[in-house]
């Protein structure tokens, strides 16, 4: 991996210390520059978790990715920087409020300043900064409050509260490192299941600093500084315009 071609990617400047504040700004940097999205599922292109390969996606291509390719390739990012990092396993919480297998989401816990946090670019919609894993702790990150709790003798829970104050679930995770080959079974199971949410439609979105921007089959949802405008998606033509107008990528058949 060439750690100054990544940086350019998410326009970071070279970095010489692993500490809090730079781990704070790369997360934040990688989350406004790399757009989480599942094209490829869509155009048939089968996931395979090799990170030269996805280094070659993401960071040459300028593409984007879920969490497996997102979290994957920063873990190992932060490692050659010389974070100490663990890649763990999360169980995510459905809109439905079922909460999936083992393994269905990946997820990143760095140790700096005797603390441990947590850190994540592969959620689609996720803290601008690392949450530090000191229980029922209210952290914000200029947009939403985070809290983490413990779940039971086995998770922890990451919660963001919602606009009526209640605290919303949205993944449970462990501590325990994880090699790749772990998450095999449940890359596979969510681009080929019909029971995946990745299987269901394409969607592309990022964040910005005023708001966020996401694409799917049927519509352009833009939110900025509070206000939402949503443009209809009639046809792929258009489809392929958006991208290019309002992520810079190119689709690729």
């Amino acid at each position: 991996m060439n750690i100054e071609k990544y940086l350019q990617r998410i326009n970071a400047p070279s970095v010489d210390t692993a500490n809090l504040q730079q781990l704070t700004f790369l997360q934040r940097q990688h989350l406004l520059q790399v757009p989480f999205e599942n094209l490829d599922i869509h155009l048939g292109k089968k996931i395979i978790l090799d990170y030269e390969a996805i280094y070659k996606k993401v960071i040459v291509k300028r593409r984007g990715g879920f969490c497996y390719e997102l979290n994957g390739l920063f873990y190992l990012l932060l490692k050659d920087i010389g974070y100490s990092v663990k890649r763990i396993s999360a169980r995510v919480r459905g809109d439905s409020g079922r909460i999936g297998a083992e393994g269905d989401h990946m997820a990143i816990i760095a140790t700096l300043e005797n603390k441990e946090w947590l850190v994540d670019v592969g959620f689609g919609k996720f803290s601008f900064l690392p949450l530090e894993i000191e229980l029922e702790k209210e952290q914000s990150d200029g947009r939403n409050d985070y809290k983490i709790s413990k779940y039971d003798e086995t998770y922890h829970g990451v919660f963001v509260k919602e606009e009526n104050g209640l605290w919303r679930l949205g993944y449970l995770f462990t501590f325990e490192h994880q090699e790749t080959d772990f998450f095999n079974a449940m890359c596979d199971y969510q681009q080929t299941s019909p029971d995946s949410g990745f299987t269901k439609r394409r969607m592309i979105t990022i964040p910005k600093p005023d708001g966020r921007v996401t694409l799917t089959n049927s519509k352009l949802k833009i939110l900025k500084e509070g206000e939402v405008s949503e443009v209809s998606v009639d046809s792929d033509e258009m489809f392929e315009e958006y991208i290019s107008t309002h992520f810079g990528m190119k689709y690729e058949y």
